[in-house]
């Protein structure tokens, strides 16, 4: 039984830009919030007292809440086909294929559409441009 793997072509990707700049919007508010509750605790000096520990147990559950909702934001933009690579900088590849060879298109937050891509053993610093301007019938 064989499964063919989803490519996609740039224009695919530039329709998922919203989807992904909301995910991203939601990812960073949640990450300021988790890392100002970090700094909070971290702050804190450690107490015995039953209202400090129920307010270190607060914090502790607020973060494990924003990390689990930071996941769920990462399985969305999989569900849209995208691999997130790193959320401080919102990159996000997709697979696509350029002159028969599987390669990533790779997009990062901010960008009005997807410009660059590298190979799949590649990253971020190997990407290439995509040629918008000239249609080419293998960019796929």
């Amino acid at each position: 039984m064989s499964s063919t793997k989803r490519l996609f072509t740039p224009d695919e990707v530039d329709e998922r830009i919203p989807q992904l700049e909301t995910a991203f919007g939601h990812i960073n508010t949640c990450k300021a919030r988790a890392e100002v509750l970090v700094s909070q605790a971290v702050a804190q000096k450690p107490s015995t007292l039953p209202a400090d520990v129920a307010q270190a147990q607060l914090a502790q559950s607020q973060i494990e809440f924003l990390m689990g909702a930071i996941q769920d934001d990462i399985n969305y933009i999989l569900s849209l086909g995208g691999i997130t690579k790193d959320i401080d900088q919102g990159l996000v590849d997709f697979p696509g294929e350029i002159d028969g060879q599987e390669v990533c298109l790779c997009w990062k937050m901010g960008e009005a559409n997807v410009r660059f891509w590298h190979g799949l053993d590649e990253g971020f610093a190997n990407r290439q441009a995509l040629s918008h301007s000239d249609p080419d019938p293998t960019l796929h």
